[in-house]
């Protein structure tokens, strides 16, 4: 169980503050009085009424009516009633006026004066005023000083009128704003909305005080019966409605406006009602001028008027429209929504309690589970059919009789209407069945015994057939601005002839008024003037259409979709009261099509809906890429090429100039946000660039948001700004655009704001001149120009349907005003218009036809509908198109088979141009490039300077004659707009992390690697003998390396061998010469001359290695370098074992060992040990020859050439037999170094050889580890200081004795047995 609910309440009794606190709720207020009186005694003696602080209106009091509004934690205030004088009262109750309503003379004032306040409010806000003008800053009220203020407003607001319209309260609000400006709010664009809601709350507040006080012009439901009225008659005639702070109240006369005028109106009434058709306009007009007639005979009679009485004075009260007009003038409620609304909400509990008594015994049982079994037929079907069900099931629930309400009889019989006060009569078929009752012939409205209302259509079962049979009637006749012209068919057409539309109550406690449009835009006008001429052009063309009469019925939206939408409906629904049907239900549609809407956003809510039913429109300035789509705008075409088209032909525009770089500037609706994905998606380095931000522009004037998005704009790097926005959108941003002076930007303007007048002027030129623009293909229309100037007003319709749109063009025009004219139009100074004004005297722009773009679109969309129904109508009986080869009728014409002649449309108009949808609905594209060229006198001309169109077989093609372009810039020449500077050759783009792909850094092309073109990508390897040039743009032929004669190393290495061959020469010369000397033949000549030889060889094949490698070269190099050092090793060799064996053979019993050393015998052993080195090097050149190689392991840069040994083993074989030879020759001659001998050769050999070892020694690592042509270098090294080593070591001092010592160049010495100095 739920704990009991406690309250702790302060309570305000005269000047006393009191606590009271109750454990739970009471039942009612009375008890809670009674429990105030008996604790608070005596100070609560006598009658009083309590007022609760109220959270919804701001804490402000108010009359504590129902218990359940008793807050738990909050203030009471006691308020005496009058004439009790045990209290002193409230200051509630002492300024409470008496002023009967009937007597209050005043009328609203044209200007409300705001009231005086007292001294003390007078000060502080004169105060804040002051401070107001020098800081701007607000002045902050306390709550009773705003209390102060509201309760003046209120008193003074209520001498003029005790229900303020919202208008009215936002002239007070307005008004207070004016007079102190420091008092504005953040709310509103004045600061005014703030004020005017709290006025609103406060004025309310002041009634309830009035009506407690015993005011009868506001008293709340003062007849009804309670414990203080026992006694009083039926509550109807007082109760308004029984709804939290809403009354009854007698309404004043309107201004000028007397009881005799308004009697006269009533009787036109009554005439008009009595017609065969009806005026609704009329009837509604004078029924809301009479409202405060009726509400006097009605609520002020002393005695309430029979239904009948009233119907007979008034009879438009039961008209299907004046129902509802009625009760919404009364209590502002819309009586069908707010029953559907509760009775959806308690649906699911009703369905819940019939279902849980169908399950039982007994008749209401069986008659709910009935209705149940209909309910679950029709659940999901049909809304209104439940509602109906659900409805009839609840008396039967309650055990109440249903027959006193719901009364059904047969279409053949006659109701028996006796005793029926109030019921809803159901006419059936003769037909027993329970469905029949849900489905009825016709419903009827019965009140007290007379049927009021017949013939009603029986649309979705009783009770919503009443709401259904007066739909169009609780829509209201939306003849917003319309003009028409019958005719056989009639197209319907949607223009934005009003740039602007005073806000609608939206509030959703009332039914909103038809919105004031004002602003009148002559394109449009014109637009609108353009699709009459076209259907009378038409209509005089006898070979189109013949005998068919075109007539229009065109609607101004305002610019707002919620005008645009509901003129659609109205146009395709058969609103209109010339659209009638034959008897068997045929008829020719309400429209065949319509034409428009302006906008993307309208277009796509209109044809939603109109694809449904295939109705086709035919949009002139739609130009959203999304209505492209056939699956949700099956029947939508238009005349102006897709927004995906122009955003091409931009990017065309951009890639023409280089701007890779560019900033967008959009609408935040449908037509600029899907421009902005078509941008983000096609637009990018392959499609010409990136957008370097995106940016909304927003509905309506926000200055911080448009500072925001100008400060976006200024820095950014991006040169070319793209604004792809609507018209007046576009001004309020180029408005900020100039405040802050931005310049130096060169703008690209989308085809809505390209051509405008208004930005054409010497305030924005300085900053817009330069502008590139897509504008709509520009077209000319013979005889369009005398039909405009024939245009005259209707002096008989001024501001209402018909012909007001023709009024308030001329009115704008001639700046004239018709009767009757506004208060103080004629008093200041204005003229009245009489209709006989020329246009042609006059400059303006209606008559310009120089330069039809939209309205040439609009003439082609009235000839594609004409051409498509004229298509429709020839075809030929058994010839058709559609099933069993049938053709479509007009009327019995449905909408779906105008779509298909639509998109079968081709002509061409007189223009040229040829008129065709694709499978999309879109027309051919083309559009024109304008360019805004600054004139001297400040002021710009768009000129045409290309087009850019699209064709079967070029694609897009883009045209530009760039010498008539001008470009705002000091340089006269395109500007450059790039996130960063294209790479020039050599380099390639690499790009910027978390950047758009046009931000990208310029990295040079890696060794080997070259990039030839601009904005490279990515840099290409060079060929293989190829190098990149020190810029990296090309490939240049790799540097060559090689052990040349014609460098230092080479000229030295080659120098150093011809020394060495030139020495041995000598040497060989020197000693060839003393042949015969002792030195020279000791230890076998032939030999030294063998090995002078094989030396100069040594010298000599060291050339070999030096110069571009060969393949002869290649082979012959270290096979001459083998055999050479062989032979030279060889005679080394054997010239030791000579050695050794002479001094064995001086010893006893070794002669014998000199047999096998003879001249043969050594001069075979050189040729056996050189033999194999020459078969070594036979098999190596055969298996596997050296060859010339190219070498790029060492330098990327460079080509080594070097010869490849080919078979390392064998180059080890031939190196290793050498070192072989070599070590045997030292530890030979090691042996022989301390034999007796003066002049031993064996200690030079041994020196000799362990210099040769030794350098080959140092040779190998020496060779492995030098790179290139210094592997060359080192084995020539090696080569040169070997065989250097064995000259000098074995020649030298051999040569020195000859030479220099001669006298030891004898046998004797050489023998070591003379004494020698």
């Amino acid at each position: 169980m739920a704990a009991a609910q406690k309250h702790v309440l302060r309570v305000y009794v005269a000047r006393d503050t009191l606590k009271l606190t109750l454990l739970e709720r009471p039942k009612s207020v009375e008890e809670l009085k009674e429990i105030m009186q008996e604790r608070f005694k005596p100070r609560l003696d006598g009658d009083f009424s309590l007022h609760y602080e109220d959270p919804d209106f701001d804490g402000d009091l108010c009359l504590l009516l129902d218990i359940q509004e008793l807050p738990e934690k909050g203030t009471l205030r006691v308020v005496r009633s009058e004439g009790d004088t045990s209290s002193t009262g409230s200051s509630d109750t002492d300024i409470l006026p008496h002023v009967p309503a009937l007597q209050r003379q005043k009328s609203w004032p044209d200007h409300f004066v705001v009231p005086g306040f007292g001294y003390e409010m007078e000060h502080i806000l004169d105060e804040g005023n002051r401070v107001y003008e020098e800081s701007g800053k607000l002045l902050k009220l306390k709550r009773s000083q705003k209390s102060e203020i509201l309760k003046k407003m209120s008193e003074t607001i209520y001498t003029f009128k005790p229900y303020p319209h919202e208008k009215e309260l936002a002239m007070a609000a307005q008004a207070l704003i004016i007079a102190h400006p420091c008092l504005r709010m953040t709310a509103g664009e004045d600061g005014e909305l703030g004020w005017k809601r709290h006025i609103g709350y406060k004025v309310a507040s002041y009634r309830n005080n009035l009506a407690k006080a015993g005011v009868a012009e506001v008293a709340i439901n003062t007849g009804r019966r309670s414990r203080n009225n026992p006694d009083n008659d039926h509550p109807h005639q007082n109760i308004k409605k029984a709804r939290k702070a809403e009354v009854n109240y007698i309404i004043n006369l309107p201004k000028d406006q007397t009881p005799a005028t308004l009697e006269t109106m009533r009787e036109e009434i009554i005439h008009e009602v009595e017609k065969t058709e009806r005026n609704q306009l009329v009837i509604g007009r004078l029924m809301n001028t009479t409202y405060a007639l009726r509400r006097q005979e009605i609520v002020g009679a002393l005695v309430a008027p029979r239904v009948r009485d009233v119907v007979d004075r008034w009879p438009a009260l039961l008209m299907e429209s004046q129902v509802f007009a009625e009760f919404h003038r009364i209590n502002n409620v819309n009586l069908r929504n707010q029953f559907y609304k509760e009775l959806d909400r308690h649906m699911p509990k009703l369905i819940t309690l019939f279902r849980g008594k169908a399950t039982k015994t007994g008749k209401i049982a069986e008659e709910l589970a009935k209705l149940m079994r209909i309910y679950d037929l029709q659940e999901q079907r049909d809304t209104n059919m439940r509602r109906a069900l659900v409805l009839r099931a609840l008396p039967v629930y309650l055990r109440e009789d249903a027959s006193k309400f719901f009364r059904t009889c047969n279409s053949a019989d006659g109701p028996d209407l006796t005793d029926t006060p109030v019921a809803l009569l159901t006419v059936v078929m003769d037909d027993t069945t329970d469905v029949a009752l849900f489905s009825p012939e016709s419903i009827c409205i019965v009140v007290e015994d007379e049927i009021l209302a017949v013939n009603l259509p029986p649309e979705g079962g009783f009770v919503p057939t009443v709401d259904e049979s007066i739909r169009q009637e609780l829509q209201g006749q939306f003849h917003l601005n319309r003009m028409y012209k019958t005719g056989d068919v009639i197209l319907g057409g949607i223009f934005a002839i009003n740039l602007f539309s005073a806000d609608s109550d939206l509030t959703f406690t009332s039914e909103p008024q038809l919105p004031t449009c004002y602003g009148i835009d002559i394109t449009g006008f014109r637009q609108a003037q353009t699709m009459a001429f076209a259907i009378n052009e038409i209509n005089r063309n006898s070979n189109l259409l013949p005998n068919v009469t075109m007539g229009y019925s065109l609607y101004d939206n305002c610019l707002q979709v919620g005008i645009g939408f509901p003129a659609a409906l109205t146009l395709v629904s058969g609103q209109e009261e010339q659209v009638t049907l034959e008897e068997n239900c045929v008829g020719t549609p309400p429209v065949l099509g319509i034409v428009g809407d302006t906008t993307s956003s309208n277009s796509i809510a209109i044809s939603t809906v109109l694809g449904l039913y295939r109705v086709p429109m035919v949009s002139y300035f739609a130009t959203c890429s999304c209505l492209s789509d056939r699956q949700k705008f099956p029947s939508f075409f238009r005349t102006i090429p897709s927004d995906a088209f122009q955003v091409n032909a931009m990017i065309q525009i951009l890639k023409h100039f280089g701007w890779t770089w560019a900033g967008l500037i959009i609408s935040d609706n449908d037509y600029g946000v899907h421009a902005a994905r078509s941008f983000h998606s096609d637009l990018g380095p392959a499609g010409g660039g990136c957008l370097a931000y995106t940016e909304s522009l927003p509905w309506g004037y926000n200055p911080a948001e448009l500072r925001r998005v100008v400060d976006v704009v200024k820095k950014s790097t991006a040169r070319v700004v793209i604004v792809f926005a609507n018209k007046s959108r576009t001004i309020n941003f180029m408005k900020e655009v100039v405040r802050q002076n931005v310049t130096g930007l060169q703008w690209i303007g989308s085809e809505t704001w390209t051509t405008a007048a208004v930005l054409q002027t010497p305030h924005f030129t300085p900053y817009l001149g330069g502008t590139l623009g897509i504008s709509i293909r520009r077209g000319e229309i013979p005889g369009l120009r005398d039909f405009l100037l024939q245009i005259r007003p209707d002096l008989h319709h001024n501001n209402t349907d018909g012909n007001s749109r023709v009024n308030q063009f001329w009115e704008h025009t001639f700046q004239c005003r018709f009767a009757p004219p506004p208060a103080g139009w004629v008093e200041a100074g204005g003229e009245l218009c009489t209709g006989q004004e020329v246009i042609e005297t006059m400059e303006n722009e209606l008559v310009d036809v120089s330069n039809l773009r939209s309205e040439y679109n609009v003439y082609k969309a009235v000839y594609a509908l004409a051409y498509a129904l004229d298509d429709m109508l020839q075809c030929e009986p058994g010839r058709g198109p559609f099933s069993n080869n049938t053709c479509a009728h007009l009327q019995r014409l449905e909408p779906w088979q105008l779509v298909y002649y639509l998109e079968k449309v081709n002509f061409t108009t007189t223009f040229g141009d040829q008129v065709s949808f694709d499978e999309n609905g879109d027309t051919i594209p083309i559009y024109d490039i304008m360019n805004w060229v600054w004139l001297p006198d400040g002021r710009a001309k768009v000129q045409r300077v290309g087009e850019v169109k699209r064709s079967a077989f070029k694609g897009e093609e883009l045209t530009l004659d760039e010498d008539k372009i001008f470009w705002n810039f000091e340089s006269k020449q395109p500007p450059r707009s790039v996130c960063s500077e294209s790479c020039p050759p050599g380099t390639r783009m690499a790009r910027k992390k978390g950047e758009p792909e046009c931000c990208f850094d310029c990295v040079p092309c890696s060794g080997g690697k070259i990039s030839n073109t601009t904005d490279s990508m990515k840099c290409t390897s060079c060929p293989e003998d190829f190098w990149s040039s020190p810029q990296r743009d090309h490939c240049v032929p790799k540097k060559t390396e090689f052990l040349s004669y014609h460098e230092p190393l080479g000229i030295c290495l080659t120098t150093i061998s011809l020394l060495g061959t030139c020495i041995c020469v000598v040497v060989l010369g020197i000693f060839i010469h003393h042949h015969n000397t002792p030195i020279v033949r000791a230890n076998n000549s032939e030999l030294s001359f063998l090995l002078l030889v094989s030396l100069k060889l040594c010298f000599l094949c060291s050339l070999l290695f030096i110069g571009r490698p060969k393949l002869w070269t290649c082979q012959l190099r270290h096979a001459a370098f083998g055999i050479s050092f062989v032979l030279c090793v060889s005679c080394i060799l054997v010239k030791t074992m000579v050695v050794l064996a002479v001094f064995r053979a001086s010893k006893p019993g070794g002669e014998s060992s000199l047999k096998w050393f003879g001249s043969v015998q050594q001069r075979g052993t050189v040729l056996v040990l050189t033999s194999v080195q020459a078969a070594i090097c036979t098999v190596w050149l055969v298996s596997a020859s050296p060859v010339p190689h190219k070498n790029t392991q060492y330098h990327n840069d460079k080509i080594v050439y070097e010869c490849a040994v080919g078979s390392t083993v064998g180059f080890a074989v031939l190196l290793g037999y050498i070192g072989l030879l070599a070590v045997i020759s030292c530890l030979l001659a090691f042996l022989a170094r301390n034999l007796p001998d003066s002049f031993n050769e064996a200690k030079l050999i041994t020196f000799s050889m362990l210099i040769f070892c030794a350098v080959w020694v140092a040779f190998i690592p020496a060779y492995i580890s030098s790179p290139g042509k210094y592997a060359d270098a080192v084995e020539v090294f090696a080569i040169l200081a070997s065989s250097f080593g064995l000259l000098v070591a074995l020649f030298g001092p051999k040569c020195y004795i000859i030479m220099l010592r001669p006298e030891r160049n004898t046998k004797k010495a050489v023998m070591g047995r003379g004494t020698t100095n």
